[in-house]
């Protein structure tokens, strides 16, 4: 009866708390989570179930979740093999032992804790989402309070951000907690008391970092602000998906700018590094704010039957969306070019649909360009 209970006690204290001490310098933290894990590996080789307690189980299988999103290949390589040994099946070990992993990840977003770290774990909490998402039946998670902890200890965390490259991950990672907790399908009543709104979620702080940082970042902004609204169904009146677009479109304009205004020699041809390059950072933040307003757009019903729904578009309103969208059509890569075409496509197919007649809600002149 001692031995199991003793165990827990020497690896809890020994091995698995020890690494709090390491958090804020990476490479010393890193060595002795490459050393923890052979241990842990050791621990668990010589033992028999029985001797491993559910606690001791769990707090390790917590530990190991996270560790697995590591950049690092030593640290991924490490801790892989201890998760699968522990669980060998991802989504009953996280429905088992979501409130610890929940616990060891929320640590990672304290203030002294290094960037790396908080990215890290802030894909570890992307991961988490995506496994609790598939749970059927839908727990409620605006209940659940070791998913709330981490959600507060994310968005404390994103709110005191600086800038700096990588932020995107933790967007990601706020978004998605989000979505996890206030998502509910149309026509339904919240089942969070009290029903969120564009601060209380996190969406009007996701937002603000679409005009901060890399590129990069800032799609990611974007698009875990759309993955947040579509859940919580919080969609913004066309008229600011607007203005979010055209604020991406200003800064790409600027990085152009920067571009064409480099001292080259005569003849030398302006190198092709936002616009027209397929994939380039530019390129996926200007599709991240067209897919947000055509998304926007589907949102419009010709009858409202959710508090979530939207007007039918405003000549001036679809008019615009068409203008920036053909704008960037014709400056851009055959990659984006597909994606604005997707995105007409599902747009009139929305609106035939609801039978919003989308040809007395566009100006002529526009009609004839897109059919061309």
């Amino acid at each position: 009866g001692g031995e199991p209970a003793e165990l827990t006690k020497v690896v809890s204290e020994r091995l698995l708390r020890h690494d709090q001490e390491f958090r804020t310098d990476d490479a010393q933290r890193s060595a002795f989570r490459v050393a923890l894990a052979r241990a842990l590996w050791e621990v668990c080789r010589r033992c028999d179930d029985g001797t491993l307690e559910p606690e001791l189980k769990a707090a390790m299988a917590a530990k190991a979740f996270g560790l697995r999103y590591s950049d690092e290949q030593e640290l991924r390589t490490a801790w892989e093999p201890l998760w699968q040994e522990l669980c060998p099946s991802t989504s009953a070990a996280v429905e088992r032992h979501h409130r610890e992993i929940c616990s060891e990840l929320s640590e990672a977003f304290v203030d002294s804790i290094s960037r790396s770290e908080k990215v890290t774990m802030a894909k570890a909490v992307s991961a988490l989402c995506t496994q609790l998402e598939k749970l059927s039946p839908r727990p409620k998670w605006g209940e659940d309070a070791a998913v709330t902890a981490l959600h507060q200890a994310v968005f404390k965390a994103v709110q005191s951000l600086p800038i700096f490259d990588g932020t995107g991950a933790l967007l990601g990672a706020l978004g998605d907690l989000s979505a996890l907790l206030y998502r509910r399908k149309r026509g339904e009543a919240s089942t969070s008391k009290p029903a969120p709104d564009e601060n209380s979620s996190g969406l009007t702080l996701l937002l603000s970092f679409s005009s901060r940082g890399s590129l990069t970042d800032r799609a990611a902004a974007v698009r875990a602000a759309m993955g947040l609204t579509d859940a919580a169904r919080l969609w913004p009146p066309l008229t600011e998906v607007a203005q979010l677009h055209a604020t991406s479109v200003a800064r790409v304009d600027e990085l152009q700018a920067e571009v064409e205004q480099e001292k080259r020699e005569p003849g030398e041809a302006v190198p092709v590094r936002h616009r027209g390059k397929a994939q380039s950072p530019a390129e996926e933040f200007l599709t991240a704010t067209l897919d947000m307003w055509a998304t926007t757009v589907e949102q419009c019903y010709r009858e409202a039957e959710d508090e979530g729904d939207l007007e039918p578009p405003e000549i001036e309103e679809l008019s615009a969306f068409i203008v920036a969208s053909l704008a960037e059509f014709r400056a851009c890569s055959l990659t984006l070019r597909l994606a604005i075409l997707r995105l007409w496509k599902r747009v009139f197919a929305h609106l035939a649909e609801q039978r919003i007649a989308a040809c007395s809600r566009l100006r002529p002149e526009l009609w004839a360009e897109v059919l061309a």
